[in-house]
C-alpha cells in the first residue's frame, strides 16, 4: 500500500500510476480534512482522489480539534462521493473528543480508522477504539486484550500514564 498526502488532481494520478506500477493499492490523505472552513476543499480533494483512481481515502484531522458537528457534516457529504472506496479517518484526542467523533464518524458509515497504541502522537487510541466499538456491537478482528497488554507494557517502558484510557492498571479492558 502506498499512501500519499493530497496536492492536486496531477500529482494525485501520478501518485495512483506509481503504485500500480508497483502492484500496490494506492490511499490519498486529506490533511486537516475537518476544519469548517475547509469543507469545500476537502470534498473537491476526495473527489480529485476517486478520479484519480485511490483505492482508499484517509481524512486526517488537523491542528484545530474536530467537533462531532463537523465530523458529521463533512462525512455525509464524503462518504457517499466516495461511493464503493472506503473511507477511513484519523482522529485524535485532544479536548477529549476523539470517542465522540469516532463514534459520529461510525454513524457516518466510517468503518476503518487510524488509531495509536496508547493513544501515542496524538492520535485516537486503539484500545479505547475498540472497547467503544465493543459496546456498540460492532466486531473488530483485532485482538483488543493484545492491544491492551501491549499498551501496558509502552506504558511501563515510557514511565509515566498513556493518554489512552481503557489499558493499564485499574482500567478496564474487557
Amino acid at each position: 500500500m502506498i499512501e500519499f498526502r493530497h496536492r492536486d488532481p496531477g500529482t494525485a494520478e501520478s501518485m495512483v500510476a506509481a503504485a500500480r506500477a508497483a502492484g500496490c493499492s494506492a490511499v490519498g490523505r486529506v490533511p486537516d480534512a475537518f476544519s469548517p472552513e475547509r469543507r469545500e476543499a476537502t470534498l473537491t480533494a476526495v473527489g480529485e482522489l476517486l478520479s484519480a483512481g485511490c483505492d482508499e481515502i484517509a481524512l486526517d484531522e488537523g491542528e484545530e480539534p474536530a467537533s462531532p458537528l463537523t465530523v458529521r457534516e463533512i462525512l455525509c457529504d464524503a462518504v457517499p462521493l466516495a461511493r464503493e472506496v472506503p473511507v477511513r479517518v484519523r482522529l485524535t484526542d485532544r479536548d477529549g473528543l476523539g470517542l465522540a467523533n469516532a463514534l459520529t464518524a461510525m454513524k457516518s458509515g466510517v468503518r476503518h480508522f487510524d488509531v495509536t497504541l496508547g493513544g501515542l502522537d496524538d492520535g485516537l487510541c486503539s484500545v479505547d477504539l475498540l472497547f467503544l466499538a465493543s459496546r456498540l456491537g460492532v466486531s473488530s478482528p483485532a485482538d483488543r486484550d493484545a492491544l491492551a497488554a501491549a499498551a501496558a507494557e509502552l506504558e511501563a517502558a515510557c514511565g509515566a500514564p498513556l493518554p489512552g484510557r481503557t489499558h493499564g492498571p485499574g482500567r478496564t479492558t474487557s
